[in-house]
Protein backbone atom coordinates (compact mmCIF):
# COMPACT_ATOMS: atom_id res chain seq x y z
CA UNK A 1 0.00 0.00 0.00
CA UNK A 2 2.62 2.47 0.82
CA UNK A 3 4.07 1.47 -3.20
CA UNK A 4 0.75 2.84 -3.79
CA UNK A 5 0.72 5.72 -2.42
CA UNK A 6 4.55 6.72 -3.18
CA UNK A 7 3.29 5.79 -6.81
CA UNK A 8 0.06 8.61 -6.40
CA UNK A 9 2.54 10.84 -4.71
CA UNK A 10 4.82 11.35 -7.47
CA UNK A 11 1.68 11.25 -10.51
CA UNK A 12 1.12 13.93 -8.01
CA UNK A 13 3.80 15.70 -7.92
CA UNK A 14 4.41 14.77 -11.87
CA UNK A 15 1.08 15.99 -12.86
CA UNK A 16 1.36 19.42 -10.53
CA UNK A 17 4.81 20.03 -12.42
CA UNK A 18 3.20 19.76 -15.87
CA UNK A 19 0.96 21.77 -14.76
CA UNK A 20 3.28 24.65 -14.04
CA UNK A 21 5.30 23.94 -17.48
CA UNK A 22 2.12 24.46 -19.52
CA UNK A 23 1.06 27.78 -17.52
CA UNK A 24 4.77 28.69 -17.57
CA UNK A 25 4.22 28.13 -21.19
CA UNK A 26 0.54 29.26 -22.11
CA UNK A 27 1.69 32.61 -20.12
CA UNK A 28 4.54 33.07 -22.79
CA UNK A 29 2.76 32.26 -25.67
CA UNK A 30 -0.49 35.24 -24.44
CA UNK A 31 3.11 37.28 -24.21
CA UNK A 32 3.81 36.22 -27.72
CA UNK A 33 0.40 36.57 -28.66
CA UNK A 34 0.41 40.47 -27.48
CA UNK A 35 3.55 41.51 -28.62
CA UNK A 36 2.45 40.00 -32.43
CA UNK A 37 -0.97 42.20 -31.82
CA UNK A 38 0.86 45.33 -31.06
CA UNK A 39 3.32 45.32 -33.65
CA UNK A 40 0.17 44.59 -36.18
CA UNK A 41 -1.82 47.77 -34.67
CA UNK A 42 1.38 49.49 -35.34
CA UNK A 43 1.31 48.79 -38.85
CA UNK A 44 -2.37 49.37 -38.84
CA UNK A 45 -1.90 53.12 -37.59
CA UNK A 46 0.72 53.31 -39.97
CA UNK A 47 -0.97 52.46 -42.87
CA UNK A 48 -3.98 54.49 -42.16
CA UNK A 49 -1.62 57.36 -41.36
CA UNK A 50 -0.14 56.63 -44.87
CA UNK A 51 -4.03 56.93 -46.36
CA UNK A 52 -4.82 60.06 -44.96
CA UNK A 53 -1.72 62.08 -45.82
CA UNK A 54 -2.34 60.68 -49.55
CA UNK A 55 -5.47 61.72 -49.19
CA UNK A 56 -4.54 65.53 -47.43
CA UNK A 57 -2.21 65.55 -50.74
CA UNK A 58 -4.46 64.96 -53.24
CA UNK A 59 -7.51 67.22 -51.74
CA UNK A 60 -4.30 70.23 -51.82
CA UNK A 61 -3.39 69.03 -55.45
CA UNK A 62 -7.04 69.93 -55.95
CA UNK A 63 -7.10 72.58 -55.15
CA UNK A 64 -4.03 73.91 -56.34
CA UNK A 65 -5.14 72.31 -59.57
CA UNK A 66 -8.64 74.61 -59.47
CA UNK A 67 -6.25 77.66 -58.41
CA UNK A 68 -3.87 77.43 -61.47
CA UNK A 69 -7.22 76.96 -63.60
CA UNK A 70 -8.79 79.97 -62.30
CA UNK A 71 -5.62 82.15 -62.65
CA UNK A 72 -5.22 80.82 -66.08
CA UNK A 73 -8.05 80.61 -67.98
CA UNK A 74 -9.49 83.82 -69.34
CA UNK A 75 -12.62 84.90 -68.15
CA UNK A 76 -11.90 83.44 -64.35
CA UNK A 77 -11.79 85.30 -61.51
CA UNK A 78 -8.54 85.03 -60.87
CA UNK A 79 -7.39 85.71 -64.32
CA UNK A 80 -9.63 89.20 -64.46
CA UNK A 81 -8.01 90.28 -61.16
CA UNK A 82 -4.52 89.26 -62.79
CA UNK A 83 -5.12 90.83 -65.28
CA UNK A 84 -6.13 94.36 -63.76
CA UNK A 85 -3.53 94.41 -61.22
CA UNK A 86 -1.00 94.18 -64.04
CA UNK A 87 -2.71 96.65 -66.24
CA UNK A 88 -2.58 99.00 -62.90
CA UNK A 89 1.04 98.28 -62.75
CA UNK A 90 2.41 98.65 -66.47
CA UNK A 91 0.41 102.25 -66.84
CA UNK A 92 2.39 102.91 -63.34
CA UNK A 93 5.62 102.49 -64.85
CA UNK A 94 4.61 104.02 -67.86
CA UNK A 95 3.63 106.58 -65.62
CA UNK A 96 6.64 107.23 -63.54
CA UNK A 97 8.78 106.63 -67.43
CA UNK A 98 6.87 109.85 -67.92
CA UNK A 99 7.13 111.87 -64.91
CA UNK A 100 11.03 111.08 -64.98
CA UNK A 101 11.59 112.40 -68.51
CA UNK A 102 9.86 115.19 -67.90
CA UNK A 103 11.46 116.18 -64.36
CA UNK A 104 15.01 115.52 -66.15
CA UNK A 105 14.84 118.46 -68.16
CA UNK A 106 14.13 120.70 -65.15
CA UNK A 107 16.46 119.00 -62.36
CA UNK A 108 19.78 118.90 -62.05
CA UNK A 109 20.53 116.38 -59.45
CA UNK A 110 19.55 112.61 -58.53
CA UNK A 111 17.68 114.11 -55.14
CA UNK A 112 16.14 116.99 -57.18
CA UNK A 113 14.69 114.19 -60.08
CA UNK A 114 13.54 111.80 -57.66
CA UNK A 115 11.54 114.53 -55.48
CA UNK A 116 9.80 115.80 -58.11
CA UNK A 117 8.86 112.39 -59.62
CA UNK A 118 7.42 111.73 -56.02
CA UNK A 119 6.11 115.02 -56.57
CA UNK A 120 4.24 114.24 -59.66
CA UNK A 121 2.83 111.26 -58.75
CA UNK A 122 1.26 112.07 -54.98
CA UNK A 123 -0.18 115.18 -57.06
CA UNK A 124 -1.51 112.64 -59.33
CA UNK A 125 -2.52 110.20 -56.72
CA UNK A 126 -4.53 113.05 -55.14
CA UNK A 127 -6.39 114.00 -58.59
CA UNK A 128 -4.83 117.42 -59.26
CA UNK A 129 -2.62 117.82 -62.19
CA UNK A 130 0.85 116.74 -61.35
Amino acid sequence: MTSEITNLRQSLEDLVNESRSLRSDLGSFERSRRRGMIVNLVFTALAICAVLLVGYIGFQNNELSHTIKSCTTPGQKCYVEQRKSTSSSVNQLIRVSIYAAECQRSTKTDKELEDCVAGKIQAASAGTKP
